[in-house]
């Protein structure tokens, strides 16, 4: 009788809201709760056929009830295949593609001309779920992502298969979105990188543009070291050799071409016509470059040199040296610099692991070459060497109650852990011995992070880095030095001030460690060797002095600050410098800092990624001087697109990426217009080399957007008065205003849509054309009221990219002479101060085409009617033309964000004139 009755209406095929579909929900659920243990009414195949044609028309939130009902499980599979197919041709692949996997229909099926469409669409979740129980089709999945990678690849050939495809998502469809997807993808599945050559391509081609800005653009890598990434980069790729030589000439360095078409033996036909000319009248050998840059390392004197001769930098490469000098370097009450290395991924599919790890006492400085120790641990213990990294690679994490378990054993007391050395293995006992021993002071700067990835490189090591024991992070101790000095009065300026001295002049062309050593010790690390290829063996002289002095100058930093802190009469708490050592809590509910809870992390779940331990918050309680909103402009990476809409509303001058823009575009956005780089996940710690760790700021990805803005302005001490809120427009960043009377913008509005039927061919267009703003906020749109108590998002039209037409300043924008409403009745009426420049005149706006001067259209379109006929005063940004009113929003974020509001000096709010 269901079927009959559905196959006579219409109307359940549309909504959820209508008479059928009610009647399949409670015929469903009597169906479950009068046949128990999975049983289901018995049915005929002909009854199934009749209700797999209803499928095909069908909703989607009625497939598992129709699938249960009439056990389709057992339907006829043709019939099943053809329903599919059905669904498809009505380009309905989301449903199609459910159905499939709820008939496991997918041996029967071509993966492509089902996924593909889904790909376009961004629902990569929907094909993630199709091939979640196939390794083949997952395979597959992964080929077709990295063909798209492909540089012949054309986007509008493949959107011409499916004509009538809606939603495409074109900005997905690019490399460096394929590549991170795929990336995942591999990461999830365990599949070999080789299966997607493509994706490897693109990532060594963004590796060879990061090494030629470093090389061309800081000069901060030696040819020695640049030659040895980019032979690593290129490899035997003909592509990627033709790149190399395309941009050497690009950089008007045609004669490094010709010596790496030489070098590479590239085919004539493939190289410039500059580049054959070298070739044919210049013969330069390889290799002068290298003693150049041997000679060019050794003479740099104004740099940081190594206090020990060269003999005493002690290069460990197997077991029985480790057993002979490293319990020497341990003796009780020493201290120790410890440092580590490895070679620099640059976006590559392949993770490198740490390569040394370097240990230095007073006189002495031990080199470990840990991955030949960890392959001759290896081979003691009867396992191959390349056993190891492939386990690594398919290693699950063992559950939290069982990794409890083993360090509640693994912390049974010292005796123990020296009895089971031998059962545990060499290596592992002597590093528990490094790192637990509690007699001996380990330094290191932003060790927490170097901890952590050594764990992620050597699992086997688990035990020792959990037990560890008085490891100190200079970079924790020289904030909390400089915090100190910074609250003592000094004569001829602060105290911050003071303590960085004649040098200041300097810091700006150094960074993070070598900005310290260069603080304290009035000379910098010569850091062009942090680059090197880490894992070639043996190591260069430079390679050698390089690591030595990086862990080495820990040693005298460390009593350079202490030093400094007893002239001045400071009292250091060095218990709180301890990496895994808890502190208490505030009273607040916030999360633990992030150095806590990276040390849980050790002895739970290590992520995959780039070390982020050194990303440690300062509190709350910062030492910053006042900020007005004014003087804080940042630059949002793409990642956090929601929590720079939040900033703008704030007031906050935000420049974010987009989706498409690589990451080293923020540094060169951050250096040009003086911003703040606001980051999360792996480009941290890129970025905040490029600029330095006081422009760098780590944003915490599992809090909301809201909180993280909450966290940026107090970590930088902003203050934002209620006057900076909607002070500039939350889509393009703009500050520049003009103010519309209600009657004035329903003309507008009238003229627009006139327009846009003219051009479009059209009705009049329905209120609310354009692109709904996205991420958490899209419920509070600025403009939002709610007339006759229905509460409406307004929606604005694309916009071009308006960074070159930012401005500066902040601007409190005045608003029609009416009551307040909730929360924003509390302030005080007081007329705020404005700045003229932020507002612009009427006569900026022609009447006849709806735009300002500049030619940017005014979306009065968007603007429903009925918001037309109550709202008085409208408020318009010249830079995108989206329109503002007054609404409920101001409210609610006066309320959400009371708690970092300041009304000391400013009560007022945009709304008062």
């Amino acid at each position: 009788m269901l079927v009959d009755i559905l196959e006579v209406r219409s109307d359940w095929r549309r909504s959820r809201a209508h008479l059928a579909h009610h009647i399949i929900t409670e015929f469903s659920d009597w169906v479950a709760s009068h046949h128990p243990q999975g049983k289901a009414l018995p049915c005929d195949w002909e009854l199934q056929a009749r209700a797999i044609r209803l499928l095909s028309s069908s909703q989607g939130s009625t497939m598992d009830p129709f699938i249960h009902m009439y056990q389709l499980e057992t339907a006829d599979r043709q019939h099943l295949i053809s329903a599919v197919k059905g669904l498809q041709k009505k380009d309905r692949y989301q449903e199609a593609a459910h159905l499939a996997k709820k008939m496991h229909l997918q041996p029967y099926l071509n993966f492509r001309e089902l996924c593909t469409p889904l790909l376009l669409q961004d629902k990569l979740n929907v094909v993630e779920g199709y091939v979640s129980n196939s390794p083949e089709l997952q395979q597959e999945l992964v080929r077709l992502l990295d063909s798209w990678c492909h540089p012949d690849f054309n986007l509008g050939n493949l959107l011409q298969q499916y004509p009538g495809l809606q939603q495409v998502k074109h900005e997905r469809m690019h490399p460096k979105s394929l590549s991170k997807f795929v990336t995942r993808l591999l990461d999830t599945y365990k599949i070999d990188s080789e299966l997607c050559p493509n994706v490897k391509q693109y990532r060594a081609l963004g590796a060879m543009k990061f090494l030629f800005y470093q090389k061309y653009g800081e000069k901060a890598m030696d040819d020695e070291n640049w030659n040895d990434h980019i032979s690593v980069a290129v490899g035997n790729n003909p592509w990627l050799q033709e790149q190399l030589v395309m941009m050497l000439c690009s950089y008007r360095d045609v004669t490094a071409a010709a010596r790496w078409a030489r070098r590479l033996k590239m085919p004539h036909d493939r190289l410039p016509s500059a580049v054959l000319w070298i070739l044919s009248n210049q013969r330069q050998e390889d290799g002068s470059e290298e003693e150049e840059s041997a000679m060019a390392y050794s003479s740099r004197e104004d740099c940081y040199q190594l206090p020990v001769p060269l003999d005493q930098v002690i290069f460990i490469d197997n077991l029985a040296d480790l057993e002979m000098h490293l319990p020497a370097m341990l003796q009780p009450g020493c201290t120790l610099g410890v440092d580590m290395e490895w070679r620099p991924s640059f976006g590559v599919l392949s993770q490198p692991r740490v390569a040394l790890v370097q240990v230095a006492r007073r006189d002495r400085v031990l080199l470990l070459d840990l991955p030949r120790l960890s392959e001759e641990e290896e081979e003691e213990s009867g396992r191959q060497p390349g056993q190891r990294r492939l386990a690594r690679a398919t290693n699950v994490e063992p559950r939290a109650h069982d990794e409890t378990a083993q360090l509640q054993a693994s912390c049974s007391g010292r005796c123990e852990a020296k009895n089971s050395v031998a059962e545990e293995g060499r290596l592992l006992g002597l590093m528990r011995r490094l790192f637990s021993s509690g007699d001996v002071l380990k330094l290191g700067y932003d060790v927490g992070g170097d901890i952590q990835y050594l764990l992620t490189s050597y699992p086997m090591l688990k035990p020792a880095l959990q037990q560890s024991s008085r490891v100190l992070d200079i970079a924790v101790l020289q904030k909390q030095v400089e915090r100190l000095l910074s609250a003592q009065p000094v004569a001829g300026g602060s105290g911050a001030e003071v303590a960085r001295g004649a040098t200041a002049t300097r810091t700006t062309e150094e960074r993070g460690l070598s900005l310290l050593v260069l603080q304290t010790l009035g000379k910098a690390l010569d850091k062009r060797q942090q680059l090197s290829e880490w894992e070639r063996r043996p190591l260069t002289t430079a390679q050698l002095l390089y690591a030595a002095s990086d862990a080495y100058c820990l040693l005298e930093v460390y009593d350079g600050l202490l030093q400094k802190a007893k002239a001045a009469k400071l009292s250091v708490n060095l218990e709180k410098c301890m990496v895994g050592k808890k502190v208490q809590k505030p009273r607040h509910s916030d999360p633990a800092p992030d150095d806590e809870r990276l040390w849980k992390k050790i002895g739970t779940e290590v992520p995959a990624t780039l070390p982020a331990a050194n990303l440690t918050r300062p509190p709350e309680s910062c030492s910053r001087e006042p900020m007005s909103v004014r003087n804080f402009a940042v630059v949002c990476d793409s990642m956090l697109q929601g929590l720079g809409r939040y900033l703008r509303c704030l007031g906050v001058d935000v420049h974010i990426l987009e989706n498409i823009e690589e990451h080293r575009k923020a540094a060169e956005i951050a250096r040009a217009e003086r911003r703040v780089i606001l980051t999360c996940g792996l480009p941290y710690q890129t970025l905040r080399s490029q600029v330095g760790e006081d422009c760098c700021y780590f944003v915490d990805c599992k809090e909301k957007a809201k909180d993280q803005a909450k966290a940026v302005l107090r970590h930088f001490n902003v203050q934002v008065t209620p006057s900076d809120i909607f002070s500039r427009c939350k889509v393009c960043n703009g500050n520049r205003y003009m103010k519309i009377s209600g009657a004035d913008m329903a003309r507008v509005a009238v003229t627009r849509r006139e327009l846009l039927r003219a051009t479009a061919g059209q009705d009049d267009p329905e209120p609310g054309y354009g692109v709904v703003l996205g991420d958490d906020l899209a419920d509070e749109a600025q403009g939002c009221v709610e007339p006759g108590g229905v509460r409406w998002s307004p929606t604005v039209a694309p916009t071009q990219d308006f960074a070159g037409k930012s401005w500066r300043g902040v601007v409190a924008l005045p608003g029609p002479e009416k009551t307040m409403s909730r929360a924003s009745e509390s302030w005080s009426s007081r007329t705020p101060r404005y700045y003229p420049a932020c507002f612009v005149d009427n006569q900026e706006l022609d009447a006849n085409t709806a735009s300002f001067a500049d030619g940017t259209a005014l979306l009065a379109e968007a603007i429903p009617p009925g918001v037309l006929e109550t709202v008085q005063l409208f408020y318009c940004c010249v830079t995108c033309g989206k329109v503002f009113w007054e609404g409920s929003h101001f409210s609610r974020i006066l309320s959400q964000f009371a708690d970092v509001l300041s009304t000391e000096s400013d009560t007022s709010t945009f709304y008062e004139s």
